[in-house]
């Protein structure tokens, strides 16, 4: 967020929860940190799925 205006995160967060609001069966979580990429990867496609 370094060199944005105040309006421009205004926006951006506006824009953010507009895209939320359309979302159905949105489920959060939070992925665990692994050394491998490829790992965090497959568990975020799963989800997905």
């Amino acid at each position: 967020m370094f060199g944005q205006s105040p309006k421009d995160t205004v926006n951006a967060y506006s824009e953010y929860e507009t895209i939320l609001k359309q979302a159905n069966h949105v489920i959060f979580a939070a992925i665990p940190f692994t050394k491998n990429e490829d790992d965090r990867a497959k568990l975020v496609n799963s989800l997905i799925k």
